[in-house]
């Protein structure tokens, strides 16, 4: 593992005199991982939306208003998972700019 970091991490960084490697290398992947995670948010939200109009369709009149409640909580969660890193890369082109 050692080696592996030294090979593929700082040699690059040693023959090019920046970091812009590394941060490539890590941009990339946190590129990855964001839409990775983003597929399977839609997946939960779609899960968890449809389990909580079930328990909200056989529920009493108050458990139904804590069911709608839910929800309504998860579409938010969803959408500031999609709206935060697209703010992210505004301001990110904002002050590269």
């Amino acid at each position: 593992m050692k080696n592996f970091i030294l090979i593929h991490i700082f040699a690059p960084v040693v023959a090019a005199g920046t970091w812009a490697p590394v941060t490539k290398l890590f941009t990339n992947f946190l590129d990855q991982t964001k839409v990775f995670l983003q597929g399977l948010t839609i997946g939960f939200v779609v899960v968890m939306s449809i389990y909580y109009k079930f328990r909200e369709i056989a529920s009493d009149a108050q458990e139904e208003q804590q069911f709608t409640s839910k929800v309504r909580r998860t579409l938010i969660a969803c959408a500031f998972i999609f709206l935060i890193p697209a703010l992210a890369n505004v301001l990110k082109s904002f002050f590269n700019s």
